[in-house]
């Protein structure tokens, strides 16, 4: 009933549950949140996708990039640290390096060469790091690459310093979203909308409300990397805080192997 899809290979209907079968395990959700489900003929296989994208990923809106950032068909990287390098102080020189900047990320975001367009976006941040709109570039990139919390980081770097841009919100909100902290995205979205009228974000903020209140009765708990939802509450504090930071210890031990 939130708008996404679950994709699997056995699924049975039991009283108060619908309990699925992928190639990750065995899960079940309450009848409560199911719209309904559909069979197929042919079962999917087990590298089919589990969920669809939850929301559509940004874009960086370039009207004209600058000529000499693109120098057959290839990122001209000298170009950029050149000007990284300049450190401008008029607005004229500042705004040709963020826009070139800005260009180049979304060109390797393009040709799917998300490990450039980070480092470029990075080395642009670092530039100039007062300017909200490479945050917001790199903040996108991150999106692109799924990492939800270091795009939530990014944006709030950004915020600080445009709080009343409703671009920044708006992202925030897909990165929260994303990252199962669908009552934040609803906070985030309202609040862009506030300041600047998007179809696309009230589309967002529509479906958000929606999950929000078929799982009103559940209970949450986060850390760093995971969110922990539960009905009912007889699960205690302290149990919610140690499988949390099992979770987030298997987590480190995983990130240094």
């Amino acid at each position: 009933k939130n708008g996404r899809r679950v994709v699997a290979e056995h699924v049975t209907e039991e009283e108060n549950r619908v309990v699925y079968e992928t190639a990750q395990g065995k899960f079940s959700l309450p009848k409560s949140l199911v719209d309904h489900v559909e069979h197929q003929a042919t079962a999917p296989t087990a590298n089919a996708a589990i969920h669809e994208p939850q929301t559509p990923v940004p874009t960086i809106a370039i009207a004209a990039p600058p000529a000499r950032v693109i120098q057959d068909d290839a990122v001209d990287r000298k170009y950029l640290n050149d000007l990284a390098r300049q450190h401008p102080t008029t607005p004229v020189a500042r705004e040709l390096m963020v826009v070139s900047f800005l260009a180049a990320v979304e060109f390797e975001i393009e040709h799917g060469r998300l490990d450039s367009a980070l480092e470029i976006a990075r080395t642009g941040a670092s530039a100039a790091p007062d300017e909200a709109r490479l945050l917001i570039g790199q903040a996108i990139v991150y999106l692109h690459r799924q990492e939800y919390r270091q795009a939530r980081d990014v944006l709030a770097r950004a915020r600080s310093l445009a709080p009343e841009s409703a671009e920044v919100w708006k992202l925030l909100g897909f990165a929260e979203y994303s990252s199962d902290r669908v009552v934040d995205a609803v906070v985030s979205w309202t609040k862009s909308l506030s300041l600047e009228k998007d179809p696309d974000v009230e589309k967002m903020l529509e479906r958000a409300e929606r999950e929000t209140a078929a799982e009103d009765r559940f209970l949450q708990a986060n850390s760093n990397h995971f969110t922990l939802r539960f009905e009912g509450g007889q699960v205690s504090p302290a149990f919610r805080r140690e499988i949390l930071d099992t979770l987030e210890s298997q987590y480190r031990e995983l990130s240094s192997d």
